[in-house]
């Protein structure tokens, strides 16, 4: 009877948390007050109703803040690939700004993408990594984004990511640029280690195509600043 109970309160749950990511999603639209009830209700339909409101909310709305936010949550309560993909290009389009590197780390906005770097988000993995790319870059924000990626569930998913030998080179080297910025930090070598990532590059290195002249460049500055580059 419990089980079920929990069960049930689980899917009641996760059908809430559902549609809060659906509202805020919704594109903006026009609400009209039926005047004959007093109601609030949607354009489109007969009667006598009166214009209140038309503007952008939420993912849409004029504020970067809430904006950005609402993009978080949606990321963490929708399904739907089409709608997660366009949050992701808005996501990286607002990430450009510094102001919006602040509110990101602000509202621990690694620990949010972080689950689309496995396996089962294949369709959204290359978004997941763009965005932590362009955090990546130099700003007064990229030593925040480094220490939330200095941790075990990062660099477990690089490392189950960089096995994988379907993985795209791009993503290779996209992942192995994060990878480079996060060797500088010695804290960090024992992370290395404990995922023993330290061998993986070196067999990466060892085969990797001449003509991937970036992904050798990252491979070797890596392996150079945890005391692994053999000549």
């Amino acid at each position: 009877m419990h089980l079920e109970e929990g069960g049930r309160q689980k899917m009641a749950l996760s059908s809430t948390l559902r549609r809060i990511g659906e509202e805020l999603y919704r594109p903006m639209g026009r609400r009209v007050a039926d005047t004959s009830s007093g109601s609030v209700t949607a354009s489109g339909q007969s009667g006598e109703r009166v214009d209140v409101s038309h503007k952008a909310n939420f993912f849409h709305s004029h504020s970067l803040h809430v904006r950005l936010l609402s993009s978080l949550i949606i990321l963490k309560t929708l399904t739907q690939v089409d709608h997660l993909a366009h949050v992701f290009d808005s996501l990286r389009s607002e990430l450009k700004e510094d102001a919006a590197k602040d509110l990101f780390l602000q509202h621990r906005g690694v620990s949010v993408i972080l689950p689309y770097l496995k396996m089962t988000h294949r369709g959204l993995m290359a978004s997941a990594v763009d965005v932590f790319l362009q955090l990546s870059m130099e700003s007064a924000f990229l030593p925040r984004f480094l220490e939330h990626c200095s941790n075990e569930e990062y660099f477990h998913l690089c490392s189950t990511l960089l096995h994988d030998p379907k993985l795209d080179v791009k993503l290779q080297e996209k992942l192995c640029i994060i990878l480079q910025r996060l060797s500088k930090i010695r804290a960090n070598h024992k992370l290395f280690e404990m995922f023993q990532l330290g061998r993986l590059l070196q067999d990466m290195l060892r085969c990797a195509n001449p003509e991937d002249a970036f992904l050798t460049l990252n491979l070797r500055s890596i392996l150079l600043n945890l005391n692994l580059l053999t000549h």
